[in-house]
């Protein structure tokens, strides 16, 4: 996925559409010194688990609901609010939800409910609305669930969660949960736009039962297959085991996507002609490890938990996504908006067929096995707590510099804590880029990536999803009916099968990252043509870093600085426009032509990053 994609156009007279496209392009980096396919497992005697008792917990997120027109949100008859203002509501005994596993994968939720006591009130204006008799059901997807009220009808949607099942205690604890408007509860508070809004993150804590013990790891689990370890020790031929990680093309809800705040006095957006304030955007995301042969286990350490094989660091992935708009009938693509970095740090391993989960002695959620899956809402991709700086990163190794970084800028291998703001390394849209009074007929899209190390594939471990921008009274992005595609944005713009003279989509790739250039070419009048061209640099970065893992410092991960383009010198050049998404006309990149070489250039202050 793109990092910091430009878009480069311009006007020729003259020139021959085949020459224009078939011609070499040159890039210039900155210079500075320089089983795994296992067979499914038998299912268990009783694969069907039971949980029941315990509480449910819930966090609101103020700004949002300021969005629906709604001033809070309490709970009559429920558990006393906790430090962290979560009110709370008890689950009571009576009641019990089932769902499948195998070994301690959740697969699906299939019946039954768990009952609330209390009541959630929302309070908008004069008016309350008030969720009586509510209980938890299964939901719209096999990993989601629902609250209901006691006349079936569903307020929210609950999605995105992480669990743990402490078989020691029969303790089953879910978090992170993505709170989710309904489509009913949006239509009830006036605000139907507002249908699968993250509003906040729920909890809960509940008892669990099961009727067979879990039983013990394939022997396939043990050791661990980390990504390059021999196949068959003594047979090298045989090959090795690999990383091959997916954005999850199967899951409906991938890249769901909110916006969360806007930089305001009161954090709220005003729409079209107000203050175009910088916006916060977020996505959910969910992947799969693939399920190959050779399919390796990904290690997934969080930062500053110490020092694990098979790289000895805390080696775990990166998330990172960007927003796109595509103009005037498909023919310019434009990236208006990137995310910092999201460090992941905990793998929920559910839906798992023939992979090792959560039983492993070795795993404690550290581990994704093949052919079991991961999910981040967009509650979590938000949290201040695990975001940071693309500058900190080798792209094409994925390996993450901790000394110097702003998490511990001493290199003494703690955490510094340090105080990171709610716009800190977040996407930096404005308000103005989605307007699409101003923007007529243009398309908007979203696209994330994960960045996992020894990947043999970057591009299916990335994807995007179109998105429809409306205000009313606050920004609503809807991606209903819009289908997940895995792969580039830029692929979106161009197929890279495009063979024709009016439109190319290219890749380089190199010992140092892929890039990806695309172009589309339109006749102005006879003789004369616009060339549109994008270039996306995902990896493509010559890092300087200083000492070793798990010490490892990134003094600086420069891109390309450079393209040339080959124009005949009988051709006339009469204009040129570049965009490169920073909001900056100050720091675009300079056209100059020598000869029948075009050269477009920035400075070492502007590199094309990843």
């Amino acid at each position: 996925m793109q990092g910091k994609a430009r878009v480069c156009s311009w006007a020729q007279q003259g020139m021959l559409v085949n020459k224009g496209l078939c011609g070499l392009l040159v890039f210039a980096a900155a210079a500075l010194s320089a089983p795994m396919n296992a067979e499914e497992p038998a299912p268990i005697a009783n694969d069907s688990w039971s949980i029941w008792g315990g509480e449910m917990r819930l966090r609101f997120d103020s700004v949002v609901l300021q969005s629906l027109n709604v001033d809070s949100v309490s709970i009559e008859g429920g558990l006393a609010t906790q430090s962290d203002q979560r009110p709370g509501m008890a689950i009571t005994e009576s009641s019990a939800l089932e769902f499948r596993a195998v070994r301690d994968s959740i697969h699906a939720f299939t019946d039954g409910r768990l009952q609330l006591s209390g009541e959630l009130v929302l309070h908008q204006g004069e008016q309350t609305h008030r969720l009586q008799s509510a209980n938890i059901q299964p939901g719209n997807t096999p990993l989601a669930l629902s609250l209901v009220d006691g006349n079936g009808v569903t307020w929210f949607e609950l999605d995105h969660l992480h669990y743990h099942l402490i078989s020691d205690v029969s303790d089953f604890r879910a978090w992170n949960i993505d709170i989710r408007v309904s489509a009913e509860l949006a239509t009830l508070l006036g605000q139907p736009l507002a249908t699968d809004l993250y509003v906040g993150q729920a909890e809960l804590q509940t008892h669990f039962r099961q009727t067979q013990g879990i039983g013990q790891d394939p022997e396939y689990c043990q050791p661990i297959r980390w990504p390059g370890d021999l196949i068959d020790p003594d047979d090298p031929a045989a090959g090795t085991y690999e990383a091959d990680v997916t954005l999850n093309a199967d899951f409906p809800n991938n890249l769901q996507v909110s916006v969360l705040r806007c930089e305001t006095l009161d954090r709220t957006c005003d729409g079209s002609g107000g203050d175009d304030a910088r916006m916060v955007i977020v996505p959910s995301a969910e992947l799969r490890n693939s399920d190959n042969p050779n399919t390796a286990a990904i290690p997934w350490f969080r930062k500053f938990l110490g020092v694990f094989p098979p790289y000895g660091n805390d080696q775990h992935p990166l998330l990172i996504w960007n927003v796109y708009r595509i103009e005037n009938s498909g023919e310019r693509i434009k990236q208006i908006g990137r995310s910092g970095v999201k460090h992941a740090y905990i793998t929920a391993n559910s839906g798992c067929n023939g992979g090792c989960p959560n039983t492993h002695p070795q795993n404690n959620f550290r581990i994704l096995w093949p052919n079991c899956q991961d999910t981040y809402g967009a509650g979590d991709n938000d949290n201040s707590l695990n975001l940071g700086p693309r500058s900190e990163v080798v792209p094409q190794t994925a390996q993450w510099g901790r000394c110097g970084s702003v998490y511990d800028a001493d290199c003494n291998g703690f955490d510094d804590f340090p105080t990171i703001g709610d716009f800190d390394f977040r996407t930096e849209i404005r308000e103005s880029a989605i307007d699409t009074s101003i923007h007529i007929g243009s398309e908007f899209h979203i696209d994330a990536w994960y960045l996992v190390r020894d990947d043999i594939n970057i591009f299916n471990t990335m994807g995007s999803r179109r998105f429809f921008p409306v205000y009313s009274n606050a920004w609503f992005l809807s991606t209903s009916g819009q289908d997940f595609m895995q792969g580039p944005i830029i692929d979106r713009w161009v197929s890279p099968d495009s063979v024709g003279l009016s439109e190319r989509n290219r890749l380089l790739e190199s010992p140092e990252g892929h890039l990806k250039l695309a172009v589309k070419v339109r006749e102005l009048s006879a003789g004369q043509y616009r060339y549109e061209y994008a270039m996306a640099n995902f990896d493509l970065a010559r890092a300087r870093t200083l000492g070793f893992e798990p010490n490892l410092e990134v003094v600086s991960n420069r891109g390309v600085i450079a393209i040339e383009l080959p124009l005949p010198e009988d051709a006339s050049f009469e204009a040129f426009e570049f965009f490169d998404g920073d909001y900056d006309d100050d720091n675009s990149w300079q056209i100059v032509r020598s000869g029948d070489v075009l050269r477009i250039k920035g400075d070492l202050d502007n590199t094309l990053d990843w």
